[in-house]
């Protein structure tokens, strides 16, 4: 007999409540029925999202902004930094 246990808790803690993250977002549109691996799923190549494609928006954002791709993709980042 194998078994097994999970444990789980909702953090109450200053930082965790400062710094909540998004449980779930919906696709932006153009990802809409695409996925990263579509083969995994019995779908072929051309549903995949372009990921070098995304990296390059994340990328040219952040130089518009003077700022990290993180903060591209997340705005947090440069107050959590202090910049």
């Amino acid at each position: 007999m194998k078994i097994s246990r999970q444990v789980t808790g909702i953090r109450t803690d200053d930082y965790a409540l400062t710094n909540q993250i998004e449980v779930e977002t919906n696709k932006p549109e153009n990802e809409s029925g695409r996925d990263l691996y579509p083969e995994a799923f019995g779908f072929t190549d051309d549903l995949r999202i372009d990921i070098a494609n995304n990296n390059d928006k994340i990328q040219s954002s952040a130089t518009e902004n003077n700022s990290s791709g993180l903060e591209a993709i997340n705005p947090r980042v440069r107050e959590l930094s202090g910049h």
